[in-house]
C-alpha cells in the first residue's frame, strides 16, 4: 500500500523473528522477513514540535531503540532515544546530554545504549536514559558508525583514520 512504502528509511535492524524494523521521517515501520508491511508506529507526541527517526537498534529481548532528532520552532534541536516494545510501542523515552549532533546507535544485551556525539566522541547510556560516560575525544575524528559487542566491547567506523592509513 502506499502509505507503508518507504519515503525516507534512515536506519535498518532485525529482531529475533527477522522482522526488520526501518526508521522513516516520524515513523518506525515494521516488515516481516519477506518485506510484507507489519505495523507503523508513529514518534510525533504533538502537532507543534517535528520529530525524526533516524538511527534504529534492537536488544535481545527484542525492545527497539531509536535515536531521534526533535525540533522546535526556531529550529531549536534536541536528540532524544525513544525505547519501544517489541510491538513498537512506546515504553520510555530519554534525552541525551548536549545540543549538538548525535547520530548512531548501538545497544548491548547488558543494558548500554551508545551514541555517536560531535564526529568526535562515544557517549555510554544505560537503557533508562542515564549517563554513564563519554569517550573517544581526540582520539576519534570523524566517525560515522558505532556497535557495541557481544562481549560489551565498542567498536567506531573512524572515516580520518581510514582515510591516513591508506584504506577508505
Amino acid at each position: 500500500e502506499e502509505e507503508h512504502k518507504l519515503k525516507r528509511p534512515m536506519g535498518i535492524a532485525t529482531n529475533s523473528s527477522g522482522q526488520f524494523i526501518v526508521t522513516d521521517l516520524h515513523y518506525v515501520k515494521v516488515f516481516d522477513n519477506s518485506g510484507k508491511f507489519v505495523k507503523q508506529s508513529s514518534l510525533s507526541t504533538d502537532e507543534v514540535n517535528t520529530i525524526y527517526a533516524h538511527e534504529v537498534a534492537t536488544d535481545m529481548s527484542d525492545n527497539i531503540f531509536v535515536l531521534t532528532r526533535l525540533e522546535k520552532p526556531g529550529r531549536e534541536r534536541s536528540y532524544w532515544v525513544y525505547k519501544l516494545t517489541k510491538t513498537a510501542d512506546l515504553h520510555h523515552k530519554f534525552r541525551l546530554r548536549g545540543e549538538s549532533k548525535y547520530w548512531g546507535l548501538s545497544v548491548s544485551d547488558k543494558g548500554k545504549v551508545v551514541t555517536l556525539r560531535d564526529w568526535g566522541a562515544v557517549e555510554e547510556y544505560n537503557t533508562d536514559g542515564e549517563f554513564v560516560r563519554s569517550f573517544g575525544r581526540g582520539i576519534i575524528s570523524a566517525a560515522v558508525s558505532v556497535i557495541v559487542t557481544n562481549d560489551g566491547r565498542v567498536m567506531v567506523a573512524d572515516e580520518e583514520i581510514g582515510r591516513a592509513s591508506g584504506r577508505e
